[in-house]
Protein backbone atom coordinates (compact mmCIF):
# COMPACT_ATOMS: atom_id res chain seq x y z
CA UNK A 1 0.00 0.00 0.00
CA UNK A 2 1.39 3.67 -0.69
CA UNK A 3 0.41 4.35 2.88
CA UNK A 4 3.14 2.52 3.94
CA UNK A 5 5.79 3.61 2.13
CA UNK A 6 8.87 5.80 3.34
CA UNK A 7 10.97 7.44 0.94
CA UNK A 8 14.02 9.05 2.28
CA UNK A 9 14.62 12.96 2.74
CA UNK A 10 14.47 14.38 -0.56
CA UNK A 11 13.62 11.15 -2.27
CA UNK A 12 10.40 10.78 -4.74
CA UNK A 13 9.14 7.85 -5.30
CA UNK A 14 6.14 6.77 -8.49
CA UNK A 15 2.74 5.08 -7.65
CA UNK A 16 0.55 4.53 -11.02
CA UNK A 17 -3.17 4.33 -9.30
CA UNK A 18 -5.20 1.15 -10.54
CA UNK A 19 -8.54 -0.19 -9.29
CA UNK A 20 -8.91 -2.20 -6.54
CA UNK A 21 -10.54 -4.98 -8.48
CA UNK A 22 -8.17 -4.72 -11.91
CA UNK A 23 -4.91 -3.81 -12.41
CA UNK A 24 -6.23 -1.56 -15.41
CA UNK A 25 -5.42 2.02 -14.36
CA UNK A 26 -8.42 3.92 -12.94
CA UNK A 27 -10.16 6.86 -14.96
CA UNK A 28 -9.74 10.75 -13.38
CA UNK A 29 -13.42 10.70 -13.02
CA UNK A 30 -12.97 7.64 -10.49
CA UNK A 31 -9.91 8.98 -8.62
CA UNK A 32 -11.83 12.01 -8.29
CA UNK A 33 -14.65 10.62 -7.22
CA UNK A 34 -12.52 7.89 -4.77
CA UNK A 35 -10.48 10.49 -3.27
CA UNK A 36 -13.25 12.93 -2.89
CA UNK A 37 -11.15 15.78 -4.67
CA UNK A 38 -14.11 17.08 -6.07
CA UNK A 39 -11.91 18.20 -9.31
CA UNK A 40 -14.49 21.02 -11.04
CA UNK A 41 -15.95 19.15 -14.71
CA UNK A 42 -13.81 21.74 -16.12
CA UNK A 43 -10.63 20.63 -15.29
CA UNK A 44 -11.22 16.94 -15.22
CA UNK A 45 -12.29 16.98 -18.89
CA UNK A 46 -8.76 18.62 -19.79
CA UNK A 47 -7.37 15.16 -18.68
CA UNK A 48 -6.44 12.14 -20.62
CA UNK A 49 -8.81 9.59 -19.31
CA UNK A 50 -7.09 6.52 -20.97
CA UNK A 51 -3.63 7.55 -19.14
CA UNK A 52 -2.57 6.55 -15.85
CA UNK A 53 -2.65 8.54 -13.22
CA UNK A 54 0.25 9.03 -11.48
CA UNK A 55 0.50 9.40 -6.98
CA UNK A 56 3.86 10.41 -5.74
CA UNK A 57 5.30 10.40 -2.49
CA UNK A 58 8.24 12.63 -1.19
CA UNK A 59 10.41 12.29 1.82
CA UNK A 60 10.03 15.41 3.80
CA UNK A 61 12.92 16.81 6.70
CA UNK A 62 10.53 15.93 9.29
CA UNK A 63 10.39 12.53 8.27
CA UNK A 64 6.33 12.37 6.88
CA UNK A 65 5.85 12.45 3.50
CA UNK A 66 4.90 14.78 0.94
CA UNK A 67 2.19 13.53 -1.31
CA UNK A 68 1.70 14.46 -5.00
CA UNK A 69 -0.27 13.50 -8.19
CA UNK A 70 0.67 13.80 -11.57
CA UNK A 71 -2.27 13.69 -14.82
CA UNK A 72 -1.39 14.08 -18.44
CA UNK A 73 -3.70 16.83 -19.98
CA UNK A 74 -4.83 16.87 -23.93
CA UNK A 75 -4.66 21.26 -23.71
CA UNK A 76 -2.71 23.27 -21.45
CA UNK A 77 -3.68 26.41 -22.06
CA UNK A 78 -7.51 24.95 -21.37
CA UNK A 79 -6.56 23.30 -18.51
CA UNK A 80 -4.77 26.28 -16.96
CA UNK A 81 -8.09 28.33 -17.47
CA UNK A 82 -9.85 25.58 -15.34
CA UNK A 83 -7.19 24.95 -12.46
CA UNK A 84 -6.93 28.92 -12.27
CA UNK A 85 -10.85 29.14 -12.01
CA UNK A 86 -10.84 26.11 -9.53
CA UNK A 87 -8.59 28.15 -6.77
CA UNK A 88 -11.13 29.58 -4.68
CA UNK A 89 -12.13 26.04 -3.52
CA UNK A 90 -9.34 23.97 -4.27
CA UNK A 91 -8.12 24.24 -0.78
CA UNK A 92 -11.13 22.58 0.67
CA UNK A 93 -10.97 20.17 -2.15
CA UNK A 94 -7.58 18.88 -1.67
CA UNK A 95 -6.98 19.52 2.53
CA UNK A 96 -8.11 16.01 3.45
CA UNK A 97 -5.68 14.33 0.62
CA UNK A 98 -2.79 17.13 1.16
CA UNK A 99 -2.89 17.23 4.96
CA UNK A 100 -3.23 21.36 5.23
CA UNK A 101 -5.06 22.91 7.82
CA UNK A 102 -6.88 25.53 5.24
CA UNK A 103 -6.86 28.32 8.97
CA UNK A 104 -3.41 28.29 8.55
CA UNK A 105 -3.09 29.75 5.05
CA UNK A 106 0.06 32.53 4.74
CA UNK A 107 -2.24 34.39 1.63
CA UNK A 108 -5.58 35.06 0.72
CA UNK A 109 -5.50 33.52 -3.01
CA UNK A 110 -2.62 31.59 -4.93
CA UNK A 111 0.55 33.02 -5.82
CA UNK A 112 3.18 32.60 -8.43
CA UNK A 113 6.22 31.42 -8.99
CA UNK A 114 8.92 30.07 -11.58
CA UNK A 115 11.34 27.32 -11.48
CA UNK A 116 13.86 26.28 -14.35
CA UNK A 117 11.12 27.96 -16.79
CA UNK A 118 8.04 26.09 -15.13
CA UNK A 119 5.34 28.39 -13.56
CA UNK A 120 4.20 27.33 -10.31
CA UNK A 121 0.74 28.32 -9.17
CA UNK A 122 0.59 27.58 -4.95
CA UNK A 123 -0.53 28.53 -1.71
CA UNK A 124 1.48 27.82 1.75
CA UNK A 125 -0.18 26.72 4.68
CA UNK A 126 2.01 28.50 7.34
CA UNK A 127 5.16 27.62 5.30
CA UNK A 128 6.35 26.18 1.91
CA UNK A 129 6.60 22.77 3.25
CA UNK A 130 2.67 22.62 3.89
CA UNK A 131 1.15 23.83 0.62
CA UNK A 132 -0.44 23.05 -2.77
CA UNK A 133 1.49 23.49 -5.61
CA UNK A 134 0.12 22.85 -8.94
CA UNK A 135 2.18 22.98 -12.38
CA UNK A 136 1.77 22.21 -16.07
CA UNK A 137 5.03 20.65 -17.70
CA UNK A 138 5.69 20.14 -20.93
CA UNK A 139 7.97 16.72 -21.10
CA UNK A 140 10.69 16.06 -23.24
CA UNK A 141 8.58 13.14 -25.35
CA UNK A 142 5.93 15.70 -25.95
CA UNK A 143 3.35 14.91 -23.71
CA UNK A 144 2.04 17.54 -21.31
CA UNK A 145 1.27 16.76 -17.13
CA UNK A 146 -0.20 18.53 -14.58
CA UNK A 147 1.45 18.25 -11.65
CA UNK A 148 0.37 18.56 -7.70
CA UNK A 149 2.07 18.48 -4.46
CA UNK A 150 1.30 19.52 -1.01
CA UNK A 151 5.24 20.91 -0.63
CA UNK A 152 7.36 23.32 -2.86
CA UNK A 153 10.71 20.75 -2.67
CA UNK A 154 8.23 18.07 -3.49
CA UNK A 155 6.67 20.28 -6.65
CA UNK A 156 10.79 20.82 -7.62
CA UNK A 157 11.66 17.43 -6.89
CA UNK A 158 8.64 16.53 -9.95
CA UNK A 159 9.97 19.37 -12.02
CA UNK A 160 13.44 18.04 -12.37
CA UNK A 161 12.36 14.30 -12.78
CA UNK A 162 9.61 15.32 -15.71
CA UNK A 163 12.00 17.58 -16.92
CA UNK A 164 15.45 14.78 -17.03
CA UNK A 165 17.40 17.00 -14.85
CA UNK A 166 18.36 14.59 -12.23
CA UNK A 167 20.91 12.59 -13.49
CA UNK A 168 21.67 9.36 -12.22
CA UNK A 169 17.98 9.22 -10.58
Amino acid sequence: SINAQNPAVGETKFFFITGADSPNSITPDQFNTDLGINMPTDAVSTLVHDAPIIFTLFGKPDGTNGRGMMFRIRDASAANQALMAWEPTMTSSLKDLFKITQQRASSTAFLENVYQGITIRYRNFSDASNSIDYAIILLPDGSTYLLFSNTRDHMFSLIQRAAGSVPGK
